[in-house]
């Protein structure tokens, strides 16, 4: 399908495929569905409401929400109204969320509940935006103000705009050339400045995701990473383009179920969702009975599975969600060998979008092969004295849960894990697994791990769920330190064992030389 901007393309799928079905979102337990006339309608109504309120051409709307239909409603609104698209990943914290709009000069926000509203409520207190878009109304009583609206609200808003002044609305012109979207790293807004793409731009990224997905007319799809991530956006935009349903997750604590529900042809993920997934198949296999373990361990062992091998990879690709897709699509770091041949072996290949630059030249190497392990969920590697390396290492939840309590390893709360004894040297086992897969200018000396729990929205998270470098060093400056106090002493160690061989080696030549 051939189209110049996102209003072309959206005018176009509504022609074409009016009653046909786009989008589906769990609600409360119960799949509801969105066809193309009612997303048009939607984001015609959300423009008419910019229009109605002075918002026009080049200014910024941005969306701060998961993934859901009102999502990409609002976004193709923004293009509708000849406005600019930015999305803000739901995970971010108050201040980056603050930067973030600040650095954008967001005039309107679309926000999906109260506890992304409360992000907001310096702006709302200076008047700072001129209007909030609320999706979900429930617990904001005493934290909206006169600038927040419901969609419901809004929509109507504009819809009583359009009534007013007819189709002379329709006839504003975008162009190829105008900005659609402003991007932010998928990191954390430091990594600014904001990227603008162009509405041609934003079309070649739909194209291109739809030659990487292969998608086609009447498969299924499950949308789950932040469509603020633009290779989410551009993934789901290409979807729909082809015919193929997208289904929203209810919420991110039912992706797993809403995977086994939907059981998608293809599904795009950060390279830390398919990390977990593994990590979680394999903590199971230690609470299950031994002949459990041992079908599981046939089952990865065969690059081709047949009779009971093959059916307890279809049942572990079912737990997955993964019953239909031949691939799934990883962004956001590279995955390790590990974990792109454990899923080989259950007939599934992950195809990497999108590789972030590494730090280091070994640095890179050494945290995937650490990740690789079900006990480790992320690592640092940091450069130290005389080329030695020290690792900060995020533990596996789940994994360490269930291998604590198979080995009957006492413990009250998850952070009591952190310090025991035996979790140091599972860890101390595993940092010596990867090494064994690294060259020895890549080994890693030393390591810590991070002693706390971190939530989704921690600042020491990226939007993709991996660990920001700078955020985890500030954080953990003492443990660094620590590390390099050990490098320190052991490259004093090394260099007077050398002086001493050194000197042993000159003393016998010395003393068989010739007199």
């Amino acid at each position: 399908m051939s189209a110049a901007t996102l209003p072309e393309w959206l005018s176009r799928l509504s022609e074409e495929s009016p009653e046909s079905a786009a989008l589906r979102h769990k609600r409360r337990g119960v799949w509801t569905t969105w066809d193309f006339k009612r997303l048009a309608l939607a984001a015609e109504h959300f423009a008419f409401a910019l229009r109605r309120l002075g918002v026009g051409p080049g200014s910024v709307v941005s969306i701060l929400s998961e993934s859901r239909p009102e999502w990409l409603a609002a976004d193709l609104g923004v293009h509708l109204a000849g406005c600019v698209s930015h999305g803000i990943h739901p995970t971010w914290s108050a201040a980056a969320t603050m930067q973030a709009l600040d650095l954008a000069r967001s005039e309107v926000v679309v926000v999906e509940d109260a506890a992304q509203l409360r992000k907001l409520e310096p702006l709302l207190a200076a008047g700072s935006l001129r209007r909030v878009v609320l999706l979900d109304e429930r617990d904001v009583a005493g934290t909206a103000g006169c600038s927040v609206v419901s969609w419901a609200s809004f929509a109507g808003f504009g819809s009583e705009f359009a009534r007013e002044h007819g189709p002379s609305l329709r006839a504003h012109r975008v162009s190829a050339g105008d900005t659609a979207w402003l991007l932010e790293s998928t990191t954390h807004p430091d990594a600014l400045p904001l990227r603008p793409v162009s509405q041609a731009q934003a079309l070649e990224s739909i194209a291109a995701a739809a030659s990487l997905a292969r998608t086609r007319r009447g498969q299924s799809v499950l949308s789950f990473a932040p469509l603020a991530h633009a290779g989410e956006r551009a993934l789901v935009y290409a979807a729909l383009a082809a015919g193929t349903v997208v289904h929203f997750a209810e919420q991110p604590a039912t992706v797993l179920n809403d995977l086994q529900d939907v059981q998608p042809h293809w599904v795009h993920a950060p390279a830390r969702f398919w990390e977990k997934q593994m990590s979680r198949i394999e903590a199971q296999a230690f609470l299950a009975p031994p002949w459990a373990r041992s079908a599981l361990r046939r089952a990865l062992a065969s690059p081709q599975p047949r009779g009971l091998s093959r059916l307890t990879a279809r049942n572990i690709r079912r737990k997955l969600g993964l019953v239909r897709s031949p691939f799934v699509i990883s962004s956001g770091g590279c995955c390790s060998t590990e974990v792109l041949g454990w899923y080989a072996a259950l007939g599934v290949r992950i195809e990497e979008a999108y590789i972030e630059p590494q730090e280091g030249a070994h640095a890179g190497d050494a945290e995937r092969e650490l990740a690789a392990s079900c006990a480790i969920a992320d690592a640092l590697v940091f450069e130290g004295v005389a080329g030695h390396r020290a690792a900060l290492l995020r533990p596996e939840r789940e994994f360490l849960l269930a291998w604590a309590q198979e080995r009957q390893v006492p413990f009250t709360r998850f952070e009591d894990l952190l310090t025991s004894p035996a979790v140091g040297e599972l860890l101390q086992s595993e940092v010596e697994r990867a090494n064994a897969r690294l060259p020895e200018g890549a080994r890693v000396h030393a390591f810590r791990l991070i002693p706390t729990e971190l939530a989704a929205d921690d600042e020491a998270l990226s939007g993709s769920l991996r660990l920001r470098r700078d955020v985890v060093a500030q954080r953990h400056a003492d443990l660094l330190e620590q590390m390099e106090g050990e490098d320190e002493k052991a490259a004093k160690a090394a260099g007077e064992a050398a002086a001493e061989v050194l000197r042993g080696l000159r003393s016998k030549a010395a003393g068989d030389a010739p007199r």
